[in-house]
């Protein structure tokens, strides 16, 4: 990482590939991979992603929830991957985007990451434009009555863009736990794709915790929905095999280990075995890219007992400390004489 500059009481910083991103305030911890902000959206998010659709005809009504949006990167580098695709036709009639993020201190930040030249064909089909007036119009109302709103939403037929019909983007400034009990009565088995990006299970259980992603898999569609995050950690992948999700692990970005998919295409379970995760990999095409792999040894051998234990907030309001507090206390019960494993 390169220049570090601060601009309206946010720490920007130079990443590897020349886009940037952000020290968070609270935890220390970089937004991004150094090697690269943008880099790694294309690889975590935006190209695997893509993979599926391309193998899957390009549905014509395409939903993605975008978890803990924090500075975009992971919804406007798919948006612009995908505007960039060579699709057939109006493959997509309508591309629904719904992101939630906690902290609205972050909208300049998303300003900024729009600005880039990274998207240049996010920027020329007035997409960007629409996004970001209604993000000022956010933050003016928030420093003129001390209080604005607490969602924003743009329609927008994107200009010089035939594989796209309309795309509607809606951020709401929320809690994920507050926000995902009220998407699971109106939108059961609606989206095709969730970008699950908060800081790091360690820092943040409360967002990676079984029953997050038991909603989760409500709300994808069954046997097609998809789930990607950068996490490769037991207790997050143990949780997504519980919860009825297929986990395979991604390519990997400046680090030895890759992320992880999770296909809504399982049963829920009470019960961890390490024989719920596959042996090998489906006979869809986007799966003969070198994008997806079945977990190996190393990875199998990590998923111990106490390592796999996932983390657990049955009502959704439990604070980080309660949180890790009663993992502990299980992994104890599990083996008293081992030290705590992640």
């Amino acid at each position: 990482m390169n220049e570090v500059r601060e601009d309206e009481g946010l720490v920007y910083i130079e990443t590897g590939d020349g886009s940037i991103t952000l020290a968070d305030r609270e935890t220390g911890e970089w937004y991004h991979n150094s090697a690269g902000a943008f880099k790694e959206s294309l690889v975590n998010y935006a190209e695997p992603a893509m993979a599926f659709l391309r193998a899957e005809n390009y549905p014509e009504q395409l939903a993605l929830l975008d978890i803990c949006f924090g500075m975009g990167y992971n919804t406007f580098t798919f948006i612009e991957t995908l505007m960039q695709a060579e699709l057939p036709g109006s493959a997509i009639e309508t591309l629904s985007i719904k992101a939630v993020e906690l902290d609205k201190s972050l909208i300049p930040a998303m300003i900024k990451t729009l600005e880039q030249s990274v998207y240049p064909t996010l920027n020329s089909s007035g997409l960007s434009d629409a996004i970001v007036e209604m993000l000022k119009e956010l933050l003016e109302e928030e420093t003129c009555q001390g209080q604005g709103k607490d969602k924003g939403k743009v329609t927008v037929i994107p200009q010089g863009v035939s594989s796209i019909g309309k795309i509607v983007f809606e951020i709401r400034f929320e809690d994920l736990r507050l926000c995902l009990p009220g998407l699971l009565a109106d939108e059961r088995q609606y989206y095709d794709l969730v970008f699950h990006d908060p800081f790091s299970p360690r820092k943040f259980p409360q967002f990676w915790t079984l029953d997050i992603f038991l909603i989760y898999r409500k709300l994808l569609k069954e046997n097609s929905g998809k789930l990607f995050t950068y996490s490769v950690a037991g207790a997050v992948r143990s949780a997504l095999a519980l919860a009825g999700f297929s986990v395979y692990r991604t390519r990997a970005l400046g680090r030895k280990t890759g992320g992880t998919l999770a296909v809504a295409d399982a049963k829920e379970s009470n019960d961890f075995r390490l024989e719920m995760f596959p042996v090998e990999l489906p006979g869809s095409s986007a799966f003969s890219s070198d994008l997806f792999f079945v977990l190996d040894d190393n990875e199998l051998e990590k998923l111990t007992p106490r390592a796999a234990l996932p983390y657990r907030d049955p009502e959704l309001k439990l604070d980080r400390a309660s949180i890790l507090r009663n993992r502990q206390n299980e992994q104890d019960l599990l083996s008293p004489n081992l030290k705590q494993s992640s």
